[in-house]
């Protein structure tokens, strides 16, 4: 390339980079994301979170899954493991996929119709930014079964408002997560039905998530890629 650096979001888009193509390390930098707590952080509002569920009709417990409703967040995957996880908790919490619709979602609609759950999985589509840490609140945990991710934006945004997170055990997810998150691999599905179970039945296990999330995203701030941005700048 004939740029003088390369600025990437995260440790893990960095490595693949570095992995792919020749490139000069010293050239491939990060800024990474950060999170607002300010604007992400628990809501204890019991007006406002009735109103959000009202208006999004949402269940009173479930796990949320969060984006463009798209083959490479393997929903579908998800659906399959919530199918599992009712095998093993008949009374198991809904499945909230908020999103607007993306590549392919016939798909991932047309596994939840074959599968039967039709009143297990719901879709409120796009959900509004003022709306998320109603959202993030009011979920038992957050789940992101993707295959792929360069980073965990809704990992943070989720941790923030003391939300614990399921993740697959990609490098991008891993690394907005640290330790403060549960992981399974992609393409393992018991081990993420397990996840899942195990959290919905422990509150003890989410109240440790929801702690050790807080405290994990502190160490991720928008001044911090402001400086690493800038530092990009001044060595160009």
């Amino acid at each position: 390339p004939q740029c003088e650096a390369i600025l990437f979001v995260s440790e893990a888009t960095r490595q693949d980079v570095l992995e792919f193509f020749d490139v000069d390390p010293l050239r491939v930098l990060v800024a990474r994301h950060g999170v607002d707590t300010r604007r992400f952080r628990p809501v204890r509002d019991e007006e406002k979170l009735a109103e959000v569920r009202r208006r999004l009709n949402l269940p009173t417990e479930f796990f949320l899954a969060l984006g463009t409703l798209e083959p490479r967040k393997n929903l579908e995957g998800l659906v399959r493991d919530l199918a599992r996880f009712q095998k093993m908790v008949p009374d198991a919490p809904k499945l909230v996929c908020a999103g607007a619709a993306g590549f392919q979602t016939s798909t991932l609609w047309r596994e939840v119709k074959d599968l039967g759950l039709m009143q297990s999985v719901l879709f409120p589509g796009f959900v509004r930014d003022e709306d998320l840490p109603a959202l993030y609140s009011m979920a038992l945990a957050l789940v992101v079964p993707s295959h792929e991710e360069g980073f965990g934006m809704t990992v943070l945004e989720a941790m923030a408002c003391g939300t614990p997170v399921i993740a697959s055990d990609c490098a991008g997810l891993r690394e907005a997560g640290g330790a403060a998150a549960l992981y399974t691999p992609a393409s393992d599905p018991e081990r993420m039905a397990e996840a899942m179970r195990s959290l919905a039945l422990s509150l003890i296990q989410r109240a440790r998530l929801s702690r050790e999330g807080l405290q994990h995203v502190q160490a991720y701030s928008w001044r911090d890629a402001a400086r690493q941005t800038l530092a990009a700048y001044e060595m160009v």
